[in-house]
């Protein structure tokens, strides 16, 4: 049976052979940019996150949770050993943490793994009688191709942790329990605050993604309790099928960061499963982000024999992804074969959002480009720069990151800060194993998986502020290719050239307002160079509508 190899498959393989590279470095990136290893030495990291005191936290695959007190600390302290409830099979670990966004008045750290047991069973399940390979728990002999001919049915979970004056955790607080996986693959994954405070947890769909999968594989098969052709690839689409329970396979859930329970504002109002679900038809949503200043949750799920994709949504809806019947933007075609009711009822625009960006498996992200088009992607990592002193275009940009590849790409803002795929470019090519991207104050940091490090990327040139204000305040202005409202600030290379333009006329009400010139006596459209920090101002008049003071 051939096995595709394709997305997070690839990933866990690669994972599992451990390319001992930790000097591994960038073959390249814009002027001005530096890609250098904060932190080595460690066995299989998966994430990393900054707390708002600068300790970093970064998690280990079979279950370790370790902290820096900085940037320039060498010795991590062991935070918390969850081994014996993790199971570190193939893709399955522990993936995902995040920090109280209040940390330390409130001392807690949040984690996400594959749990070592299946639903209602009791951790460690696997591995109690088995020999252990290397490091990973036993699964049926520790044997990938076996584990997936029979499967060996598991749960994940999130859960609080309270951190100590030292450092140190204290006893595990399990907030939830759920994602029945029967296959190695698409387990658990990222963890991320809303701006409200609420948690929100991405898991993959757990099925064999050799195959069609439809809940009948495996010995024995329906371990998850679906009904005939609604288990495995089929959970991601559970919220439509009421005659089973609903699980958070293929899910965004968003819940309370103290109990587990739904998020006050979701929009389903049910106190279980279908109540936490604000996104669901996805395969993979290993990792996403959260657009600064807005709800906007950006998804980065992995695709299979066609596209990987980055989606949108918020939490003000409940947004369905299509997988397994859609892969892109279009029909997937070996489940559309398989003639499932579930999926022919789908229709296309009506019940499934398009993604915002895909790209084709084989096939090049930015034409042209450096970056190896490969036949196998797995879409790794998504973060937006957060005021880390990068320079335009690059300011603002979401970056994605591709660990198959070994690139990352950019995105910057078009308008209004949102990201405008006109602005899509290749970011670094030659990263080392990127599964996790995380802003912090000195710039990105990514996680080294086959290398065992945490790289940072940084801008080590000189850049200084440019603002573009606008008389009266709040119209619109651009910026290069941006569009921003008026006191809007940018990041730019000191010394750079900047294009800036406004609207000739711009209508507000009853009145009628034109330009009339820029406090650095330009033209309308006209370039400024900035060598130091630098504020300018469109004015406009009044000209229709202006009342008895005409203006």
């Amino acid at each position: 049976m051939t096995r595709f190899r394709t997305a997070a498959a690839a990933l866990a393989a690669a994972v599992l052979s451990l390319a001992a590279s930790g000097s591994a470095h960038a073959g390249g990136l814009p002027p001005g940019f530096q890609d250098k290893t904060l932190f080595e030495g460690l066995q299989q990291p998966t994430a990393v996150t900054v707390a708002p005191d600068g300790t970093i936290f970064v998690t280990e695959k079979r279950g370790l949770v370790l902290s820096y007190s900085g940037r320039r600390d060498r010795t991590p302290t062991r935070v918390a050993d969850l081994r014996a409830e993790v199971h570190s099979f193939d893709e399955r670990g522990m993936t995902g943490i995040e920090v109280d966004p209040d940390y330390p008045k409130r001392p807690y750290i949040y984690v996400a793994y594959t749990l070592n047991a299946p639903l209602g069973a009791s951790a460690p399940f696997w591995g109690r009688k088995l020999k252990h390979v290397g490091e990973q728990e036993g699964c049926l002999g520790g044997i990938p191709d076996r584990a997936y001919r029979r499967g060996c049915a598991v749960s994940s979970r999130v859960s609080r942790l309270p951190i100590g004056k030292r450092g140190k955790a204290g006893p595990e607080e399990v907030l939830l329990t759920d994602w029945c996986q029967q296959f190695g693959s698409h387990s658990i994954g990222e963890l991320a605050f809303d701006r409200t405070g609420a948690l929100l947890v991405g898991g993959g769909d757990g099925a064999d993604f050799n195959v069609v999968d439809t809940g009948g594989r495996g010995k024995p098969a329906g371990v998850c309790g679906d009904p005939p052709g609604e288990g495995g690839a089929m959970r991601s689409q559970d919220l439509l099928t009421p005659a089973d329970p609903v699980g958070l396979d293929g899910t965004i859930a968003r819940i309370s960061p103290l109990d587990g329970l739904p998020a006050p504002g979701n929009p389903i109002s049910d106190p279980g499963n279908a109540g936490r679900i604000v996104a669901f038809g996805l395969r993979n949503p290993f990792r996403f982000a959260l657009r600064p200043g807005t709800d906007e949750i950006w998804i980065a799920d992995v695709g299979w024999t066609r596209n990987d994709e980055i989606d949108v949504t918020t939490p003000g809806r409940v947004d369905n992804y299509g997988w397994p019947c859609f892969e892109g933007r279009s029909r997937q075609p070996r489940y559309t074969k398989a003639k499932l009711p579930g999926c022919e009822a789908l229709s296309p625009k009506r019940d499934v959002r398009d993604p915002f960006l895909t790209y084709r498996h084989g096939t090049h992200v930015v034409p042209g480009e450096a970056c190896e088009a490969t036949s196998q992607s797995a879409i790794s990592g998504i973060e937006f720069d957060r005021g880390s002193h990068f320079p335009f275009p690059f300011d603002g940009a979401m970056l994605f990151a591709d660990y198959i590849r070994g690139c990352i790409w950019s995105v910057g803002p078009g308008r209004f800060g949102r990201p405008d795929k006109r602005g899509l470019a290749l970011f670094e090519n030659g990263a080392a194993s990127p599964i996790d991207l995380t802003s912090s104050p000195g710039g990105i940091l990514y996680v080294d998986v086959a290398g065992g490090t945490i790289h940072e990327i940084s801008y080590a040139g000189p850049t200084a502020e440019l603002r573009v204000q606008t008389k009266p305040k709040g119209l619109r202005v651009k910026i290069g290719e941006r569009t921003e409202l008026g006191g809007a600030r940018v990041t730019v290379r000191r010394g750079a050239s900047m294009r800036l333009g406004v609207p000739k006329k711009v209508t507000r009400g009853e009145r009628v307002l034109e330009f009339s010139g820029w406090s650095d006596g330009g033209s309308r459209l006209h370039r400024l160079q900035v060598d130091a920090n630098t504020t300018v101002t469109a004015s406009y008049r009044c000209r229709k509508g202006c009342g008895k003071h005409g203006d």
